[in-house]
């Protein structure tokens, strides 16, 4: 038997964490904290663990590592290029693309086309539990590997039933870029080395600032089997041959997604009350953060970059796996509503009245 619990990420754009439980064995499926300013995961009643797993590197799925303590300070798992940027001091231990153990228990991890670090994680248990973490299906950088036959899926709702293709997004964007120079905020570590790549092909090299070029780099390198064939070279190029953050070429990619830190907050500040650069934000604006205050006061806009899964993708990946069960996270229940109308009468879509759900 097999039981799955949202401690928080279901019913809204939450930090991850899900339990999973089966015979004695206790495994928490991220500890996040955000996006929204403020947002931590309380996990007062969650008790002790035998092991954490994190799906990837942005902090709504790690950024509560403070609270490890509460939960009786489990060994870390997770893929061995985030474990090399998690903060020192963690029993942290890999786990490894392919079929493992954790606490025991077996499990198979692969690549989830969101992040150079991130995995979806299947306990092959009875019909299988499958956990996507954030996952993508239209990247041109990273890699996503097919999961395994599953039960129960835990899929990244993010998007809820939107099915905007990345090539309408690509072209808003290559619209709003032609209209003047840009910043954009960007995660180094996701969606920031996607747009170089995109900018790169099209001959418009970006101004970099040095965390995102080291990004670049050490994805190359360290991150290489999480990406596309062929892709390591370019962002390689990108990264040699990029100009610096401040020589106003026509795009800048500055890390710090939403300017609450890193150079995107300096380099935003700089240019506030100017009239150039445009400021764009291309992914989830929280709420009480610089980037919602810019778009509020018209200073910044926002042209999204898809990072998520479509509703085509949640469907055609619930029936490759032949779910029977499937839970829509980070996002609201309007948008649950919505995700639940797309799936047929034998798929079971969450509610918060059914947690925990048991194989």
């Amino acid at each position: 038997m097999i039981r799955l619990t949202a401690v928080s990420g279901f019913g809204g754009k939450a930090p991850a964490c899900f339990l999973v439980e089966t015979g004695d064995k206790r495994i928490l499926l991220d500890l996040g904290a955000g996006p929204d300013v403020g947002a931590v995961v309380d996990v007062s009643d969650v008790g002790p663990v035998n092991a954490l797993i994190l799906s990837h590197g942005h902090p709504d799925h790690w950024g509560g590592l403070d609270r490890l303590p509460m939960i009786g300070a489990p060994p870390v798992y997770a893929s061995l290029p985030l474990l090399a940027r998690l903060p020192g001091g963690l029993a942290g231990r890999d786990l490894p693309l392919g079929s493992s153990r954790v606490a025991g228990i077996p499990v198979t991890a692969g690549r989830a086309g969101h992040a150079p670090d991130g995995l979806w994680i299947h306990f092959d248990i009875g019909g299988g539990l499958l956990y996507m973490g954030d996952h993508c299906h239209e990247s041109d950088v990273f890699a996503i590997d097919p999961p395994p036959p599953s039960e129960l899926v835990v899929v990244d709702a993010s998007y809820g039933a939107d099915d905007t293709p990345q090539a309408e997004r690509v072209a808003a964007l290559d619209a709003a870029l032609n209209q003047g120079s840009a910043l954009l905020p960007v995660p180094a570590y996701g969606r920031g080395a996607e747009i170089a790549l995109h900018l790169a092909r099209l001959g418009r090299l970006p101004s970099l600032c040095p965390v995102m070029r080291s990004a670049l780099r050490a994805m190359a390198t360290d991150a290489a089997a999480w990406l596309k064939d062929g892709i390591a070279e370019h962002l390689l190029r990108i990264a040699a041959e990029a100009p610096d953050i401040g020589d106003r070429a026509a795009v800048t990619l500055a890390s710090g997604a939403t300017c609450e830190d890193g150079p995107a907050a300096e380099w935003a500040a700089r240019w506030e009350n100017t009239a150039e650069p445009a400021i764009l934000f291309t992914g989830h604006v929280p709420s009480g953060t610089p980037a919602a205050r810019l778009i509020a006061t018209g200073r910044a806009r926002r042209v999204r970059w898809n990072v998520h899964p479509r509703i085509s993708d949640l469907t055609a990946l619930v029936g490759a796996v032949g779910a029977r069960i499937v839970v829509p996270a980070f996002c609201g229940p309007a948008d649950i509503a919505a995700v639940a109308a797309m799936f047929g009468p034998a798929v079971h879509v969450a509610s918060a009245e059914g947690f925990p759900y048991t194989l």
